[in-house]
């Protein structure tokens, strides 16, 4: 995944990315609002009536997303550790499907 949608951290402090949980499948709420928005962009284009993408309200979006507000604080450490261990990796992986 490029590293521009990989939610990447140090102490807890958003770097990059962020568009993508962190299963690295599944948006986060900015993401979904990304989404949200080129869908009512095609309904608007395809002549929907309301299908206003403009409407959408990003501070709002922005402050519930909780990845973004809270990051975990241990995220780093995991990665980290994941990196040079494949078997914990693995471990981390089977949680989260």
């Amino acid at each position: 995944m490029p590293s521009i949608l990989r939610f990447t951290t140090h102490n807890a402090t958003r770097l990059r990315g962020g568009l993508f949980s962190l299963d690295c499948i599944h948006p986060t709420t900015i993401g979904y609002g990304l989404i949200a928005e080129e869908f009512l962009r095609a309904m608007q284009t395809a002549g929907v009536a309301g299908a206003d993408p403009l409407r959408l309200d990003w501070p709002d979006i922005i402050i519930h997303d909780t990845l973004i507000q809270a990051p975990p604080v241990l995220w780093d450490d995991i990665l980290t550790a994941a990196e040079h261990n494949a078997a914990l990796w693995d471990t981390l992986l089977s949680f989260m499907t």
